[in-house]
């Protein structure tokens, strides 16, 4: 009996043996895991720190690729705006300060110093005047010595014309609105100094007559001539516009 309870005993004791062996083995399952979440939570803010420096670097190559793309558009812009209106700034600038001067002789002409001739060029000036706005004015009338029938009327000004064409159509609207209705005004050559010229036809009382006007940045005038062709008149304005203008 007592070796049994000796072996119960010690079957006790192997049991409380077996039983608390297994202690430092969970002592050790639990310093592994305390180290192994203590390099998760090592590795987790390094994971963390690197994704928040990798947005920051794409955010600013985005924002420097922005920058480009509207620094080129701009660029782009300014490019087609300086191919469109370099040219038209450029007149401007060098057209700005015409002056018209009427000549005692001009192409072959004669001024009219009469009365009549006077207040005829007065009567023109002053309505192209009222309707195109401008700095100054002129108007004369030029005989021709071989046909007294072929004088030649001239009135415009200068000023700062932004839209040569517009103003020209407003001149002939002009004449139309005075009662000689103009019909077929178009385009003809404008010669060495550019800008818009262009002819039509008066039609009043007196008959059909050949009317041409030119118009740049910086003047305009328009001529009558009675009794000669489109073709003869429109050359003839080439030559007057040589004469009596001049760049300021």
């Amino acid at each position: 009996m007592v070796r049994a309870a000796d072996d119960k005993a010690g079957i006790r004791a192997d049991i409380d043996v077996s039983s608390e062996a297994p202690g430092p083995e969970d002592d050790s399952v639990d310093l592994d895991m305390l180290d192994l979440d203590d390099a998760d939570l090592i590795d987790g803010d390094d994971l963390d720190g690197e994704p928040g420096d990798d947005a920051e670097a794409v955010a600013r190559a985005r924002r420097r690729t922005i920058r480009w793309l509207v620094m080129a558009g701009l660029a782009g812009i300014l490019v087609v705006l300086v191919a469109m209106l370099g040219p038209t700034w450029w007149s401007l600038i060098t057209q700005r300060h015409e002056k018209l001067a009427i000549p005692d002789s001009l192409a072959g002409l004669n001024l009219d110093r009469s009365a009549d001739g006077q207040a005829t060029a007065d009567y023109l000036r002053t309505a192209v005047a009222a309707s195109v706005n401008l700095d100054t004015s002129v108007g004369a009338v030029y005989d021709d010595p071989g046909n007294k029938q072929k004088s030649v009327m001239i009135f415009g000004g200068t000023g700062l014309i932004v839209s040569p064409d517009q103003e020209l159509t407003k001149a002939f609207q002009l004449l139309d609105d005075q009662g000689g209705g103009m019909s077929g005004v178009h385009a003809v050559p404008s010669g060495a100094r550019g800008g818009e010229m262009k002819c039509g036809t008066s039609t009043g009382d007196g008959g059909d007559m050949v009317v041409c006007g030119w118009a740049d940045h910086g003047s305009i005038a328009l001529a009558l001539f009675p009794g000669r062709s489109e073709a003869d008149a429109s050359r003839l304005m080439q030559r007057i516009r040589d004469g009596v203008q001049h760049g300021g």
